[in-house]
């Protein structure tokens, strides 16, 4: 490996974290690739739009009847609150497939297998991990950590006093 590999590596691999969910093992997780990157928000959009589609279809459904007796109501008020959440919350989106390539692309080393620790993660293994959702949402939370580009590590100092005072000189 040239010098430039090994450091990219090291950055490309973050601590050792033990996992709540089941005592005793533990995960590194890595930085996704550009191309795995890629393919976790391809699975993002076509969750996404899988959800608004089944929504939608279900509205125009229900529109279609109601908009014939009252021509002049708004959408808002033909559809319940459960319709209108589903319409615009992104969160009920199917998660499953995105939480498989996290732990796939996102785990750099475990401790899962016989070996005290490895660095093999394949498909297997991941719906192994996947029969057990705490485990897997842990692991798949703590890559998805370690991507996030707006993460970043504080000192837990802060320089705010509980009186609402600092102690750091105005730039002024």
């Amino acid at each position: 490996m040239k010098d430039w590999q090994k450091h990219i590596s090291r950055q490309r691999i973050g601590e050792k974290t033990e996992l709540k969910s089941v005592e005793g093992f533990w995960v590194k997780p890595r930085k996704f690739s550009v191309e795995e990157n890629d393919r976790i928000q391809a699975a993002n959009v076509a969750a996404l739009s899988k959800v608004k589609r089944s929504a939608l279809a279900q509205a125009t459904q229900k529109l279609r009847g109601q908009a014939e007796t009252n021509p002049d109501a708004l959408v808002m008020d033909l559809l319940d609150e459960k319709e209108l959440e589903a319409l615009m919350d992104v969160q009920f989106a199917p998660a499953a497939e995105i939480v498989k390539l996290q732990i796939l692309y996102g785990v750099a080393e475990h401790n899962f297998c016989e070996e005290e620790s490895t660095t093999h993660m394949d498909g297997k293994l991941v719906e192994e991990i996947m029969q057990a959702p705490e485990i897997a949402g842990e692991i798949a939370l703590v890559a998805q950590r370690f991507n996030d580009p707006l993460a970043k590590r504080t000192s837990g100092i802060s320089g705010t006093s509980p009186d609402g005072s600092t102690a750091e000189r105005s730039s002024n």
